[in-house]
């Protein structure tokens, strides 16, 4: 059987309450009871990270992020991470399902402007920095009572969300539908790549949402559909030990021909260069 990457659920992780919805720990203890996430892996629920003391490197996606006191990651389900840090790390690290919001709140995570691609990392200003602690504190203190806990994260992600400048057009109608895309392809990107699906589960015309990506991202629809398809082939390659037709099987590519096509044209080189230059280091 081929190797596959490691995903983990919250329940892994214990020392939960038997919530296994929600959990919160200091992050040098969290560190030191589960020494398996400094290999690259995937979780199936979101993750907020703030860092208050040591230095070092995030990798999230093949980028490297640089790590220090202030730092804030958000961490999306499937998303590939691993770390190399100081051994004075100290911060807080918390993880939730969407239904621990979904469920109490009468909206979904993705009404949540951080919880979409290209905010990754917030780096907090001393002000700020003070807020943000406080208020994971206050969450923290709370724990037990799954009601205060969901408001105290609910105010948490918003008051994070305020911190960033490129969420202030927020509550702008076309940020709002890319946002909707941005989930739409998340969940259905393996079975439905042409962009007409999306477009009519968006009830807007193909040429629409065309034009509204090219406003917002500046890539066509079908671009941003086949840059998260090589984003997951990309982790394959990586991390799984699946032969390049065994991947082009799990896109559902029928064609392993087009697929290696595809990936060179969005790549820059073909499926088993970039393995090889990957494991080359």
């Amino acid at each position: 059987m081929a190797e596959r990457l490691a995903v983990y659920e919250i329940d892994d992780f214990g020392d939960n309450d038997k919530n296994l919805s929600f959990y919160i720990n200091d992050l040098a203890e969290h560190f030191r009871k589960h020494p398996f996430i400094t290999k690259p892996h995937r979780h199936r629920f979101y993750i907020i990270v703030h860092f208050t003391a040591g230095r070092g490197t995030h990798i999230i996606d093949f980028v490297n992020y640089p790590v220090s006191p202030g730092s804030v990651f958000f961490l999306l389900p499937a998303q590939v991470h691993s770390w190399s840090l100081s051994p004075d790390t100290e911060g807080r690290i918390l993880f939730f399902a969407k239904e621990f919001i979904e469920d109490y709140f009468s909206k979904k995570i993705s009404s949540y402007p951080l919880f979409h691609s290209g905010y990754q990392l917030l780096q907090l200003n001393d002000p700020a920095e003070n807020q943000i602690s406080k208020l994971i504190e206050n969450l923290e203190t709370e724990k037990g009572d799954m009601d205060l806990m969901r408001d105290y994260l609910d105010i948490l992600i918003l008051k994070l969300g305020k911190l960033f400048p490129s969420t202030e057009s927020k509550t702008d109608a076309g940020i709002a539908n890319i946002q909707k895309l941005e989930a739409l392809i998340e969940q259905h990107y393996t079975e439905h790549k042409p962009p007409a699906f999306y477009a009519e589960k968006l009830h807007f015309s193909v040429k629409y949402l065309n034009d509204l990506c090219r406003k917002y991202l500046d890539k066509t629809t079908s671009q941003l559909i086949h840059e998260r398809i090589i984003l997951e082939a990309k982790r394959l390659l990586t991390h799984d030990n699946l032969s390049i037709k065994e991947i082009a099987n799990e896109l559902n590519f029928e064609d392993h021909a087009y697929f290696t096509r595809l990936f060179k044209k969005m790549a820059g080189e073909t499926p088993g260069a970039f393995r090889t230059k990957i494991k080359a280091g």
